[in-house]
Order: structure tokens, then C-alpha cells, then sequence
């Protein structure tokens, strides 16, 4: 019955019967992948059956869930009878959040009526957004109760990790499976989960949650039976069973009566005090959720919803559970109203449940936690190992590998020796440079201004008149035949006609600044001397100046070809052919 999937498993031991869940989350909430339900041949609290007996039975069930289902990798909770534990809810004086662990244990001391050291105890602090009060339930169970029931589970290799007592367990049911739960200021919900010997009763709602055992269960109707009868227990539990089909049907529930009667005032009863005992709980009941196997005698839920009057239900599924389709969905249902405390359980297990408090041993949890611990240390040890001889690999094959690389890597060496000799051989002869550039460079610096003089002398001639910037027809023609030397058309043309002025000769002198540079004129005051580079010849028609210059002609300047014939730098006939100017 049980699923090869992932998950945990929940069981729920009673007096009558062993309850297993096997759940795993799912998106849409939890899926049943796995479950079991086994009956024992007798009833645990029944008259004649010796704790030797109890605790045969119980092994042998426990051996047959486990060998019939894969227990040994998935994590186990389970859960204790009320009647067998101790829960209570207290309100905190108003303290610090920080102090609330101080003063729960505080309280727990005072609260519990066991020697703390003699039991196993822990405690929930209830978010009730409807109430001012911090609120918190503390719950312990004694030690020997815890110890007994873990032997049986440890001798069958089950992993329990969670231990809760069977009205928490069914309040995680409702709160999380039931979607009609009210909240703290609204009709609350009533579990009735009937056992052999006890009823546990829960008061539900979002924010709280209330408990009580009754003592009455299946038994007490049994034993009814039985003195009626003169019957064994054993024979008054199979009788009790059969009363539908028995030819005694009548005088069964006429023995029965009493019991019926005692089971619904105690409900009632305790249904009074809750209301009574805290403002805000007089609103009433929505409804009774009726649980376990004793529920399931005839008629009971309708006389319960006649007595209390509170509509009574027995569910016959669960709201937000699927079932894996590899499980029997008949043998499910069957029996699915025992299964709540179960699906609390693995409810809490998942993460899902309001209440999480956990009552397994300390010692158990310690030892457990070093288990899984002793995994890791053992996990690390073995990658830290494996590391190791992979590292001595490595340098094996390393080493290796240095060796048969030694003549190339002799090569490289040498290569290395002779590009660092050509690079110390090459900065050397760089560092050269920069003194034989410099030297260049102060030669170079010598003819830095060298154009000026021809630039300046190219501005002035090409201020002067020629064939290209006059006007007159005749002095365009006078200005060709000089340039081309052609005596005859110069001399057709009037002597006081001919516009020529030939530059002879220029003088530069050098100056630092032209702040303080000596003029032409300024040198003939103070020296009274002529230059004769200043000497300025005209040649003018009857010693006038000319109006006009011929720049850019050939034989302008001394000794250069292209002279007019005769005297350097004259005009035929004695005239003055030129002008000396002196310029900085």
C-alpha cells in the first residue's frame, strides 16, 4: 500500500489500532502516497490484557507496518494519547518579546505537575491577532511514557523525529485542512476523536484552541455489553460491533444507554465551561467533527446532535489531501475518519501546521542531530581524502611531465638569455640618441628663419608695378620687352614715358627686438655716414619719380642674369637702372 515516492510518514498508535499516513507537498497542497491501517487482535486497554501482552501486541504490529512498508529513509512522527500528556494555555504578563522564553519556563515549572527533570516539555506561542495577551500552550509528557513508546520504534530502525500528543495533532487537521474554521471571535469547531478508553474533545478556531479528555470511550460501552451480557470483553467487543445485525439489536443499545447518556453530558459539560471560561467564547458552536472508531457506533452521532444541538458530521474525506493513484481508494475511505490525527501529524512534519511544538526526547534530538552531523563530517572527510590522493596524482604527473620538458625548457632559457642581451644592447644604443638628436637639433636651429629674407623679398617685389597690375596698354608692353630684353621695343617708347624702377640691392640687419632695432635713418644721424646699401637710384623721365615699380623681373638683383645691357642695374643711355634699399 505504500508508494516508492519521497516522504514522511505519520502514525497515530491507539488502543485498538495502529493509523499510518505516508504524505508528500505537493502545489496543490498534500498527496497520500502511501498509508496503512492495522487492527490488533485485542484491545490494548481491554480487561484481561497484561502490559507484557500490550507490549507484545504493539512490537508485532509496528514489525508488520514496517516490513510491509519502506520506513528506513523517511522521517517518522508520532503521537501520544491526551490522557497521557499535560497541555495548558496561559496568558503572559506584559514583557518583552526577547523575555517570553525566560518567563514561559518560568511558568512551566509552575504549571507542570511533574518534577521538570521527569518529563519532556515544550511550548507555542499563539498568534491571536483578536486578543491584546501574549498567549502561549506549554505541553509535556513524562519521560517513561515517551521512553516506552520509542523503544518499539527504534527496534524497528524508524527515524522518529517528532513527537506530539494527539489533540495538537488533530487541531494542525482542522486548522489546516478544514476551510470553514472560524476565527477566535466566531463559532468555533469540535473534534470528538473517540478511543478505547478515552474521548479527546478540541475546541478550534483560527487563532486558538482549547482541550479536554473525557473518560469515556469505546470501552465503556463494551463493558456495558458485557455486564449486560455475562459476556468477556473480548466476545462484549465483537457483540458491540455486530448490534446492527444482532437479534439482540434492542437490548444492546438498552445497555448501552447509560454510557450514551454519561458521554453527552461530559460533552456538554465541557462545552459549557469553554464557553463560560473566557470572554468572547459565548458565540456558540458551527459544528462537531466526529472522529474514530467509537464514533462509528449507530445512532451516536444523532443523539449527540440532539443533545448538544450541534450538527454532528463524520468526514468522509479530507478537503485538501489527494490520494496517489497507485494506492486503493476503497480501503482509504474505509477507514479514512481514523486517519486525522495522522494527517496532523504529517501535516506538522511538512511545515504546514499552526502548532509545531515538538516533545522528542532531548537526548534523542542530540543524538540524531550528531548522526546527520557524522554524515557530513564522514562526507567531508572522504572529499578531503579524495582531494588529497588527487592531489599526490597530480604531482606525480606534474613532475613527470618538469622532467621530460628539461631540454626545452633549457632552449627557452637560452632564447630568453639573448632577446635580454639584444634588449640591454638596444636601450644602449637608444640612450645614444637623445645627445646626437640634440646636436641636430641646434644645428637645425641655424636655418630656422631662413625663409624670411627670400619671403620678404618675394612681398616686396610683388608690391611693385608690373605687366600684371597696370593699367596702361603701353607700360604692360614696356614691362614684356624689358623682361624679355628687347632693346628695340624700349627704346620705341619715350624716354619721360618709361615707368621702370629696378631694385639693386637690400641690406638686412639683424635685430633682437624691433623695440630696439637702429633704423636706416636713425644710423645716419648718429653715424653721418651713408650706407651704400642705401643708395636709391631712379629712373625717372627728367629726374621725376616714378609712379610706377617693376618687381619680379629678371636682372633685378646684382649679377643676376637677364640684365638690360650695359651697366649692371642701368637703363640704356645712362640712366639709372636700379635702386639700393636698406631693410632689417
Amino acid at each position: 500500500m505504500a508508494s516508492t515516492v519521497s516522504g514522511v510518514w505519520a502514525i497515530d498508535i491507539g488502543s485498538n489500532s495502529l493509523k499510518a499516513l505516508r504524505l508528500q507537498a505537493t502545489d496543490e497542497g498534500v498527496e497520500v502516497i502511501g498509508f496503512d491501517y492495522i487492527e490488533y487482535p485485542k484491545v490494548l486497554s481491554g480487561g484481561g490484557v497484561a502490559d507484557t501482552e500490550k507490549v507484545q501486541i504493539l512490537s508485532e504490529a509496528l514489525h508488520t507496518f514496517a516490513s510491509r512498508n519502506e520506513v528506513s529513509k523517511d522521517e517518522v512522527a508520532i503521537s501520544i494519547a491526551g490522557h497521557n500528556s499535560f497541555s495548558r494555555f496561559i496568558k503572559l504578563p506584559p514583557v518583552e518579546q526577547k523575555r517570553v522564553p525566560e518567563i514561559v519556563q518560568f511558568e512551566a515549572i509552575q504549571q507542570i505537575p511533574f518534577d521538570i527533570n521527569e518529563v519532556e516539555w515544550d511550548w507555542q506561542l499563539m498568534d491571536n491577532s483578536d486578543s491584546p495577551d501574549t498567549e502561549v500552550g506549554i505541553f509535556a509528557i513524562k519521560n517513561e511514557v515517551i521512553d516506552e513508546v520509542m523503544t518499539n520504534f527504534t527496534k524497528e530502525g524508524m527515524k522518529v523525529t517528532c513527537v506530539q500528543i494527539l489533540p495538537m495533532a488533530l487541531y494542525n487537521y482542522v486548522y489546516y485542512d478544514r476551510s470553514d474554521l472560524g476565527r477566535a471571535n466566531e463559532k468555533a469547531t469540535v473534534i470528538l476523536d473517540m478511543g478505547a478508553e478515552n474521548t479527546t474533545l478540541v475546541v478550534c478556531t483560527k487563532s486558538t484552541v482549547w482541550q479536554r479528555s473525557i473518560r469515556i470511550g469505546g470501552n465503556a460501552f463494551t463493558e456495558a455489553v458485557a455486564e449486560k451480557f455475562h459476556l468477556s470483553f473480548q466476545k462484549a467487543e465483537k457483540l458491540k460491533r455486530t448490534a446492527p445485525m444482532s437479534k439482540y439489536v434492542r437490548q444492546i443499545f438498552s445497555a448501552m444507554k447509560p454510557i450514551y447518556t454519561d458521554l453527552g453530558s461530559e460533552v456538554q459539560r465541557s462545552l459549557g465551561f469553554y464557553g463560560s471560561s473566557s470572554p468572547g467564547r459565548e458565540k456558540g458552536f458551527s459544528k462537531i467533527i466526529a472522529l474514530g472508531g467509537g464514533m462509528k457506533l449507530k445512532g451516536l452521532s444523532k443523539y449527540l446532535q440532539q443533545t448538544l444541538g450541534v450538527p454532528v458530521i463524520m468526514p468522509d474525506s479530507f478537503e485538501r489531501v489527494t490520494l496517489s493513484e497507485d494506492l486503493s481508494a476503497a480501503k482509504y475511505h474505509q477507514n479514512v475518519s481514523n486517519f486525522a490525527g495522522a494527517y496532523g501529524l504529517g501535516v506538522q512534519l511538512l511545515s504546514e501546521a499552526k502548532i509545531e511544538s515538538n516533545l522528542l526526547p532531548q537526548s534523542v534530538a542530540r543524538s540524531m542531530a550528531w548522526a546527520r552531523k557524522s554524515r557530513v563530517f564522514i562526507a567531508a572527510a572522504s572529499l578531503i581524502l579524495a582531494v588529497m590522493i588527487l592531489s599526490v596524482v597530480r604531482a606525480g604527473y606534474d613532475n613527470s611531465q618538469w622532467k621530460k620538458c628539461e631540454p626545452e625548457r633549457r632552449a627557452t632559457q637560452s632564447i630568453k638569455a639573448k632577446a635580454q642581451a639584444s634588449s640591454s644592447k638596444l636601450n644602449q644604443e637608444n640612450s645614444r640618441e637623445k645627445p646626437i638628436d640634440e646636436r641636430i637639433s641646434k644645428q637645425v636651429d641655424f636655418y630656422k628663419y631662413r625663409e624670411v629674407v627670400p619671403y620678404l623679398v618675394e612681398t616686396l617685389v610683388s608690391c611693385l608695378p608690373n605687366e600684371h597690375n597696370t593699367a596702361d596698354t603701353d607700360q604692360q608692353s614696356l614691362y614684356e620687352a624689358v623682361k624679355k630684353g628687347d632693346i628695340e621695343t624700349v627704346q620705341s617708347i619715350a624716354r619721360d614715358e618709361r615707368k621702370i624702377l629696378f631694385v639693386t640691392n637690400i641690406t638686412v640687419d639683424y635685430a633682437e627686438s624691433l623695440v630696439e632695432a637702429k633704423w636706416e635713418e636713425e644710423k645716419k644721424r648718429k653715424g653721418g655716414r651713408r650706407s651704400s646699401s642705401s643708395v636709391v637710384n631712379d629712373a625717372m623721365m627728367g629726374g621725376g619719380g616714378m609712379p610706377g615699380m617693376m618687381p619680379g623681373m629678371p636682372g633685378m638683383m646684382p649679377g643676376m642674369p637677364g640684365m638690360m645691357p650695359g651697366m649692371p642695374g642701368m637703363m640704356p643711355g645712362g640712366m639709372p637702372g636700379g635702386m639700393g634699399v636698406g631693410g632689417r
